[in-house]
């Protein structure tokens, strides 16, 4: 890190570690999303859904906090919430997550989707779950910038800088990782209030924006040059 003319990192928070090491002055380029690429949900137009959906896009293994999910999704059942959640991706809890889908009428379970597809998946649902096991190493995750060129307001465990931006955008909630009591609260409190749901939909497509992956590359190649 020291010997290196230049350090570039994906967020700020690994950037902070990279000067733990000795890079003298790293830089941050985003990941970024393809706008055009994600098309924008109708919740981002439309204040009142139907039916709410909650959505989970991403890897279903141990450090994703997805048997949290799976709980929330068996509490919203039981209270005959009007709430659905739908789960897509892959990994190690695969089985586990089927299974609860066949028993929970209110989740629905697409398995692992192609990009065109996942973007029908954002259509129409009313939150984004960004899920993560307690002690989780992720700052920004990639599925932020998806939920928010999708115009998601998102359900975050995430502390540190997931949680600032969050807060500071006034986009979404925190919930308390591991604690299917909290996450259940924290998704009626979104699609319980559909004029701040609403509002947080169009703040996030508008941040959406400052994550454009052209502007990302142009920078990273700016610095490379």
């Amino acid at each position: 890190m020291g010997e290196a003319d230049l350090v570039v990192a994906v967020n700020r928070t690994y950037a902070d570690v990279a000067r733990l090491f000795g890079a003298r002055a790293p830089e941050v380029v985003y990941i970024g999303i393809h706008l055009d690429d994600v098309s924008v949900a109708a919740a981002s137009t439309v204040s009142a859904i139907e039916t709410p959906r909650a959505v989970y896009a991403g890897s279903l293994g141990v450090h994703y906090d997805v048997q949290t999910i799976l709980q929330a999704a068996e509490r919203l059942w039981r209270m005959n919430s009007a709430v659905q959640i739908t789960i897509a991706g892959d990994g190690p809890l695969t089985p586990m997550v089927r299974e609860a889908a066949s028993r929970l009428p209110n989740l629905c379970f697409v398995g692992h989707v192609t990009p065109e597809h996942l973007t029908s998946v954002y259509r129409g649902a009313a939150v984004g779950l960004a899920t993560y096991s307690p002690g989780s190493t992720v700052a920004l995750p990639v599925k932020l910038y998806d939920y928010l060129a999708a115009g998601l307001p998102i359900v975050n465990s995430l502390p540190g800088e997931m949680a600032d931006l969050i807060r500071d955008n006034d986009i979404g909630v925190q919930y308390e990782s591991g604690d299917p009591d909290s996450l259940t609260q924290a998704i009626l409190t979104v699609v319980g209030d559909p004029k701040r749901r609403g509002g947080a939909a169009i703040r996030a497509r508008a941040l959406a924006r400052e994550f454009d992956a052209q502007q990302q590359h142009r920078r990273y190649a700016a610095l490379l040059e």
